[in-house]
């Protein structure tokens, strides 16, 4: 008996000896392996953000080892950002407490009961720094993320993002916090992982206008490995279950109470701050006491519902693959249902080596233009970049790639609308590698694409339901946008067919068009080959020269809209509106009853608006009938012709530099009003003759 229990005892002390020798082997091996982790790092970050004109180092600033646990500090620094700006000198830093394995208790914690090299508990550490984003997270560490890593290097961690929410001038956001696990399998170098944050709310008030949005139920994952042509294969996905965007006008009083509004809305200073708890974060509903909504203007909210995209990247042989699909579960605008619709998008028989290359060749491009670098590039350079690029895109043919949308569709109530596409290509002979391109473009673009098949299916009745719901968001009563909206939609559907654009079948409006071998066909009818490639080739060039010259306007010019009237043919006078904007008044009509001009809106001074209103309105003796102006609105779909509250006919053509316009653009739209200043009079007392 005494010889089993000293047996046993001989085990015990073996096992614990073996236990503590292998403890403080893994702790000495792990301090010698951290200094080349931090530079492999450096090295990854330096791949991964090359282009975009940031540089990040790590460095590690102490490192305490102990028996059974180590305590590392680290730090992040940015020492480049894009343009000639320094970098901050404010740095990140990272406290991790490293349990050594191969038995430490917080892996066992977790249910990892094989032997593991360590467990690390990382997170952001409180400094002079950081002090102001830990005054938002209320004294909680930004982020904080565990970790247990196996001997052959695969990890399998979680991590929390803290909530926090900020007020500032009458905006503000609110963040809920996000949630995080993941693995990392180092001998395939695969991701596993997945993300959720419950809600991130944005308010935000500028001039005249408060916009209120938010996103519920955002969740991302991700399970990819490193491919033999350097691309992520495998599948990731996102999904947000709600987006709600409101946007209100305000009145001076109202923009003020919208501002003190987000003051009264702190969070509850009882609110957890433990790490990685979530905060609660109430829906904002953008409305704020009787005297805010009395205040305020016109409202719209829009609610899209169940957003999401899958994308899975696969590889066979020497080609890639990749297939994406999209969706959205419904539009919502002030509760009036848009539909909802889905695609999905797919790529095949794509070369990797070609695609490795083109995407090397793109990212140095990238690094050029962060780095100011593009004018310093030399012409040698260049040529042999374009070379290399026309070699690689040459490769990609040659492997006859294929693209297909199988299918988009647009759902509503009313009907459904979809459309099918398959193009394949191929390399065409007169292309080889090292050569100089072929001068004939036309016959080119014949070679290289093998087949298109396209399939258009609109339904008329769900665009009769669209066009309506759009009127009654302008204002026009519900029965009166119906009947428009009818009209509408049977003047395209009968044009389009008289084009031979379409053919209606049933209540469906279908376009189809076949090339292969070097025919066409639109709806059955051939067409000239020639023809088609010459125009959409003469298309392209005379959009890329358009583009060159359109320059891009923040706000409208009152002299600059009046020089076009002129060039147009007709004189102006130049008055002032109530609220004292600019108006354009065109003078030299036919019938001196009509009325004709351009109102300026939003103006900072006398030479720069925001929008205009282009107008011509038609006085005639009695009502003009509605067909009348249908069939106008069929031919003039920038503008709308409708009858005012005296039942005269109206044109108006509505602009606005909001987002920024081309200048070609905007006196593209003068000149066309213009032409409708003689046309628009014509066409309703001829209609009303009939």
């Amino acid at each position: 008996m005494k010889k089993a229990v000293g047996i046993t005892a001989g085990v015990i002390v073996i096992a614990v000896a073996g236990w503590l020798g292998t403890t403080w082997y893994t702790g000495k091996r792990i301090e010698a392996e951290a200094p080349a982790q931090v530079t492999q790092l450096n090295e990854e970050l330096a791949k991964m953000l090359g282009h975009t004109g940031f540089g990040v180092v790590v460095d590690q600033m102490s490192y305490e080892r102990h028996f059974f646990s180590s305590d590392v500090r680290y730090g992040i620094k940015l020492t480049a950002v894009p343009g000639d700006e320094e970098p901050p000198k404010q740095r990140v830093e990272i406290v991790a407490h490293v349990e050594h394995g191969p038995f430490a208790k917080s892996a066992l914690a977790r249910g990892q009961w094989a032997p593991k090299l360590a467990f690390i508990h990382s997170q952001v550490a409180s400094t002079d720094d950081l002090k102001p984003v830990f005054e938002l997270t209320k004294g909680v560490s930004p982020l904080v993320a565990d970790t247990v890593v196996s001997y052959n290097g695969d990890t399998d961690g979680s991590a929390t993002v803290a909530p926090f929410e900020f007020t500032e001038d009458g905006q503000s956001i609110k963040f809920s916090g996000a949630t995080s696990e993941g693995r990392y399998l180092r001998a395939t170098k695969q991701s596993i992982g997945t993300v959720n944050v419950a809600q991130l709310a944005i308010r935000a008030l500028e001039d005249e206008e408060l916009v209120n949005a938010e996103l519920n139920g955002i969740s991302m994952d991700i399970d990819t490995r490193m491919g033999q042509f350097d691309f992520s294969i495998g599948k990731s996905s996102a999904k947000i279950d709600a987006v709600n965007i409101e946007v209100q006008q305000q009145t001076m009083d109202a923009a003020t109470a919208a501002e003190e509004q987000p003051a009264q809305e702190n969070a509850d200073p009882s609110a957890s701050t433990e790490p990685g708890a979530e905060q609660s974060v109430e829906p904002s509903t953008g409305q704020g006491t009787e005297d805010q909504a009395s205040a305020a203007g016109d409202k719209t909210r829009i609610e899209l519902k169940d957003l999401g995209y899958t994308v899975d990247l696969s590889e066979s042989g020497s080609n890639l693959a990749i297939a994406a699909g999209y969706q959205i579960g419904s539009i919502l605008v002030n509760g009036s249902d848009f539909g909802k619709g889905n695609a999905t998008i797919k790529a095949d028989k794509i070369d990797g080596k070609a695609a490795s290359a083109l995407s090397k060749i793109y990212n140095e491009m990238l690094n050029e233009i962060a780095e100011q670098k593009v004018e310093e590039t030399d012409s040698a350079k260049a040529d042999a970049r374009l070379i290399e690029t026309t070699n690689q895109v040459i490769q990609l043919l040659a492997a006859n790639p294929t693209l297909r949308v199988d299918p988009f569709v647009w759902q509503t109530a009313k009907g459904e609308s979809n459309l099918k596409l398959a193009i394949d290509l191929t390399k065409p002979e007169s292309l080889v590698p090292g050569q100089e391109l072929p001068s004939n473009y036309e016959q080119l673009l014949q070679e290289a694409i093998k087949l298109i098949d396209l399939k258009v299916n609109v339904s008329k009745p769900m665009l009769q339901d669209l066009a309506t719901r759009y009127m009654e968001r302008q204002g026009i009563e519900a029965t009166m946008a119906a009947e428009q909206a009818a009209d509408q939609v049977n003047s395209m559907a009968g044009m389009a067919e008289m084009f031979g654009i379409a053919k209606t079948e049933g209540g469906n409006m279908v376009t189809t068009f076949h090339y292969a071998d070097n025919k066409a066909q639109l709806n059955g009818e051939e067409i000239p080959v020639d023809e088609l490639f010459g125009t959409l080739l003469s298309s392209i060039a005379e959009t890329d020269d358009a583009e060159e010259e359109n320059t891009l306007l923040s706000t409208l010019d009152p002299s600059d809209i009046a020089a076009a009237i002129e060039e147009a043919g007709y004189a102006y006078e130049l008055a002032t509106s109530e609220n004292g904007s600019p108006v354009l008044k065109i003078q030299g009509l036919e019938n001196e009853d009509d009325k004709a001009e351009i109102v300026f809106g939003e103006c900072e001074d006398e030479s720069s608006c925001g929008d205009m209103r282009m107008r011509i309105a038609v006085k005639t003796p009695s009502p003009v009938p509605l067909n009348v102006l249908n069939n106008w609105n069929a031919d003039y779909v920038t503008g709308r012709a409708y009858l005012d509250n005296e039942r005269n006919a109206v044109f108006e053509v509505y602009v606005s530099a909001y987002g920024g316009i081309g200048a070609t653009n905007v006196r593209t739209l003068v000149y066309m009003f213009m032409d409708a200043v003689a046309g628009f009079p014509a066409h309703v007392r001829g209609g009303m003759a009939q």
